[in-house]
């Protein structure tokens, strides 16, 4: 190492602590999890685990894009991604501004804990 670097380290060690955490939730949400994508390129088999099984690279990809459902699974996924953006989405602010005009406070909160 850089003797600069370790006198850098040495000086300012309280700010790396304070960085520590930050870089912990990183590495274990972040980076951990991309170790099981290669299960998508192998051929898995249980009884040897994850580390087990072959290196298949494409071939389930492929198998997936040349599949006769694969139109109708994409139509689906798009159909249902509109559905929750386009109904999901404003439908809770609707009733919030519904809520929002109740004048009776008792009436109001009834309907918020009923719709809850």
């Amino acid at each position: 190492m850089n003797i600069a670097l370790v006198k850098h380290i040495k000086k300012y060690y309280q700010l790396y602590i304070l960085l520590l955490p930050a870089f912990i939730i990183v590495l274990l949400f972040r980076y951990l999890p991309m170790y099981g994508i290669q299960l998508a390129f192998k051929n898995f088999e249980p009884a040897k685990g994850i580390f087990g099984g072959d290196f298949v690279g494409l071939k389930y990809f492929s198998r997936f894009v040349n599949s006769f459902q694969f139109i109708d699974l994409i139509r689906n996924t798009v159909l249902i991604s509109i559905y929750t953006l386009g109904i999901g989405f404003p439908i809770p602010i609707i009733l919030a501004l519904t809520f929002n005009q109740i004048k009776n406070g008792r009436a109001k909160r009834f309907m918020q804990t009923i719709s809850y």
